[in-house]
């Protein structure tokens, strides 16, 4: 149900079908398997707030993070795993799932809060954009 990216070498798509495999649990498969984000977690024997947090050592690192989208951004794909498994790891501690539906993994490109993510950058989603770009040149001075 989710999605894996073509472009990766097939033993490596195995190595990560493998990884997401090992942790299904991360994903919210049926309605039943949302139950909530723990408010309140023990992090070395002391209580530790989780609402409205993720792990900040990883923000900007190898996560970002906005409302409920996020991307983990990885520079190799031996890196990727591990950092997959670092935030399913994070995720888990605080018992928050992830829709499948929703998911994609080692894509080169794709949409994020309205813009496409590249290799090369952020750029404007031409479909957001498609009616400025269609729009026809001003004929006339009431036209503009």
């Amino acid at each position: 149900m989710v999605t894996i990216g073509k472009q990766l070498p097939e033993h490596f798509k195995k190595e990560l079908r493998n990884l997401l495999r090992a942790n299904a649990d991360i994903f919210a498969w049926t309605h039943a398997d949302i139950t909530g984000i723990l408010r309140t977690i023990m992090v070395d024997g002391k209580p530790f707030k989780t609402e409205h947090k993720l792990n900040d050592k990883q923000i900007g690192r190898n996560l970002e993070a906005y409302v409920d989208d996020m991307v983990i951004k990885s520079t190799s794909e031996e890196g990727m795993l591990s950092d997959i498994q670092e935030t399913f790891e994070r995720f888990r501690s605080i018992n928050m799932k992830l829709n499948p539906k929703e998911c994609s993994f080692d894509v080169e490109e794709g949409p994020f809060l309205g813009h496409l993510i590249t290799k090369q950058g952020i750029k404007a989603n031409p479909s957001k954009i498609k009616a400025v770009t269609e729009l026809e040149q001003p004929r006339a001075l009431k036209d503009i």
